[in-house]
């Protein structure tokens, strides 16, 4: 129950991992000293006693992989494959253009791209906000690849797209769009080595061109004064396309744009209220209903206090799934050296940031060091199996989870006005940013893990909504 800027927003608590970026901790060696490194594997080599309940691991027959992986909900969130038909519509990548605009070589370039906690735009706390902000669906594809997997070749296939040039409707709309991507990018990660200058034009140049999400950044920017003088009429005018076009989308942020134009037309201060009046009347319900979405009850908190409860519950889970998976398998880590840590840290009512961000660390080293030891592990015991499958089924549900809170952090930073940024909100912000990609990379310990060995995975019912808020009652306008 906490309220952020003018909105009531509800705490979602999912039970969800994450992983931790290491520079969120100074004190790294003091942490690490806690947990014992792997122990001599050649002890489980030797249990006789063991392999005589186990059964043989298979050679190539097990298809755990192509079962796990036939969860289209799960897929969407995790797979970072990308699909051929789509590129063959965009540009080619040209990693030149790149060292160009981030006056970086290659390798710098994805050094960048890795989780970093220096992001504080309050309109754009996650890339996840915009994956529903493009009007092609070629761009659209391109640009969920990134975020669920950032890499070069990617970027530098949408600054290519955007330069290309042609009288083809389609082909231009694809343009503005991987114009708006492109620029996108430059912003989120102006803080380690992103073109802010770049990106600021090259958005307003998508918006020109009538861009989905780049007409909705360009008037909320003008509306909140970020990086503007306020300007409600200027606002107006560059958000109206993307909110008479909101009206055909579905999706989170279709209603986000919705209720900030409502918000703008509205304002006493506005010169043009007059003529939405007939507008307004009908819209206050939905715009109403909308805030209660975002609404639970009038408690208070800053952006910290909810990402703090929110990561500090997630790797709570985190951690008792590892701890299980290490037992089920046998894999030969210490267990009680990660639990004894574990369990101080994670028994606090009211952690600080500081426990929240140690447990991020030593959750991070005993996932690296389980996953290592689990390629050492050749079958299981027979009766042990069943374990592991109910295991995959809670990690597909929380790899769910985890997606649905980085999504709801982000429209909760548009609509709370960024009013509430501070150091601590931004030293967390990565790990509500990385979420996806950590809890994704813990369920492929698994699948693989399965594969290997005589795990027979099933398919599981996990679902997953890519869309946060309720769906909107569609008005006529």
């Amino acid at each position: 129950m906490y309220k952020i800027g003018k909105f009531i927003i509800p705490l979602v608590m999912f039970v969800s991992p994450i992983e931790a970026s290491a520079g969120l901790f100074d004190d790294l060696k003091a942490i690490k000293n806690k947990i014992e490194g792997v122990t001599n594997n050649k002890n489980n080599s030797n249990d006789t006693s063991k392999s005589k309940s186990t059964v043989s691991s298979p050679s190539t027959s097990n298809n755990a992989s192509a079962i796990a992986n036939s969860n289209k909900f799960i897929n969407f969130i995790c797979d970072s494959s990308p699909k051929s038909s789509i590129y063959n519509k965009l540009g080619k990548p040209d990693v030149a253009l790149l060292t160009k605009d981030f006056n970086k070589n290659e390798s710098q370039i994805r050094d960048m791209l890795k989780p970093s906690s220096k992001v504080n735009l309050p309109y754009l706390t996650t890339l996840d906000q915009y994956v529903q902000a493009f009007n092609s669906d070629e761009v659209s594809e391109l640009f969920s690849n990134f975020v669920r997997s950032p890499n070069t070749r990617d970027l530098s296939i949408m600054a290519s797209t955007m330069n290309s040039q042609s009288f083809d409707k389609k082909k231009k709309i694809i343009a503005a769009d991987a114009r708006f991507a492109y620029g996108l990018v430059h912003l989120f990660f102006h803080n380690v080595g992103g073109n802010k200058e770049l990106g600021d034009k090259l958005i307003k140049e998508a918006a020109k061109k009538d861009q989905y999400g780049a007409r909705f950044i360009e008037g909320l920017r003008w509306a909140r004064g970020y990086g503007r003088s306020a300007n409600l009429k200027n606002a107006a005018s560059w958000m109206r396309p993307a909110y008479e076009l909101s009206a055909k989308r579905d999706g989170d942020l279709a209603q986000i744009i919705e209720n900030e134009f409502f918000n703008i037309v509205m304002h006493p201060n506005y010169v043009n209220r007059d003529m939405y009046v007939d507008l307004i009347q009908a819209a206050e319900e939905q715009r109403q209903s909308l805030e209660q979405q975002l609404a639970q009850s009038s408690g208070s908190a800053s952006h910290a206090t909810l990402l703090k409860s929110q990561i500090f519950d997630l790797t709570v889970t985190r951690g008792q799934l590892l701890i299980e998976l290490a037992d089920i398998t046998n894999a030969g880590v210490n267990i009680e050296k990660y639990k004894a840590v574990f369990a101080e840290l994670s028994n606090q009512s009211n952690p600080s940031i500081t426990t929240v961000t140690e447990l991020l660390v030593v959750t991070d080293n005993f996932q690296n060091t389980l996953v290592t030891q689990l390629k050492k592990v050749e079958a299981l015991e027979s009766g042990v199996m069943p374990k592991v499958q109910t295991l995959f089924t809670r990690t597909e549900n929380y790899v769910g989870d985890a997606y649905k809170v980085g999504l709801m952090f982000g429209f909760v930073s548009i609509s709370s006005g960024g009013t509430d940024i501070n150091n601590d909100t931004i030293k967390l912000v990565a790990e509500i940013g990385g979420m996806r990609v950590n809890a994704c990379n813990l369920r492929q310990g698994i699948i693989d893990f399965s594969s290997r060995t005589n795990v027979e995975l099933q398919p599981t019912n996990a679902t997953v909504n890519a869309n946060i808020l309720a769906p909107r009652k569609k008005k006529s306008r």
